[in-house]
């Protein structure tokens, strides 16, 4: 169960915190909210003569992909000083963007398994397969809001552990190269496929059809006096 109460001390924090077992606590790297962490470090030990299994781990958020790694790991080790913090930190400079929005709706219809069943690859196929570079590249066209033939790979490449996290696999550049997707697109070519693709991706999507056989009129009533 995800409780979600805000950054301000309230009286539902306070009481949410007292039967919770993790305390997630994101901070932008700026000076403002670092001056907050430690009002935030003497709550979490006041909650612990409450709650003395809860656990407090703060998280850097919105950081400039630009910023060098020593700033970012700088503000990292004043959360982990402050809120007893024993993890090692772990600098992710990428923009998530809507990816995962775009990506956990086409893993949940069951399109990448259908990808490789419809449109099998040769054996001599190595790196991501073709079921995940599919919905990685629709990904790619629908975040930028961009169908052109553009480049692919640079957009991965900056996205690389935020793209490996849906499928759980490495994702690599070389696996959306201008070749290898000039591959899939070859084998997506094979229009008889398309239809059986269709039939089984059915059973995972909502149709709607219209029924409505008999229609009827009504006239709106009157008065008049």
């Amino acid at each position: 169960m995800i409780i979600d109460t805000g950054g301000r001390d309230t009286t539902s924090q306070r009481a949410a915190l007292s039967v919770s077992d993790v305390l997630l606590i994101p901070f932008a790297p700026r000076s403002f909210d670092i001056w907050t962490v430690h009002k935030v470090a003497d709550l979490v030990e006041e909650m612990r003569t409450v709650n003395p299994k809860l656990k407090a781990l703060a998280f850097l958020n919105r950081t400039d992909p630009q910023l060098t790694v020593r700033p970012n790991l700088e503000v990292n080790r004043q959360l982990r000083y402050a809120l007893g913090m024993n993890e090692l930190p772990t600098i992710i400079p990428e923009r998530i963007d809507d990816i995962p929005l775009l990506l956990e709706p086409m893993q949940r219809r069951g399109l990448p398994t259908l990808f490789d069943t419809h449109f099998p690859t040769h054996g001599t196929w190595t790196g991501l397969s073709l079921g995940w570079v599919s919905p990685i590249w629709l990904s790619a066209i629908w975040s930028r809001g961009d169908h052109r033939r553009v480049h692919v790979e640079p957009w991965v490449a900056k996205r690389l552990w935020t793209l490996g996290v849906t499928p759980g696999q490495a994702v690599t550049r070389v696996d959306f190269t201008d070749a290898r997707r000039a591959v899939v697109r070859r084998r997506l070519r094979h229009a008889e496929r398309w239809g059986a693709f269709a039939s089984a991706l059915h059973p995972h999507t909502v149709r709607v059809d219209d029924r409505l056989t008999q229609r009827g009129h009504g006239d709106s009533p009157s008065a008049s006096a």
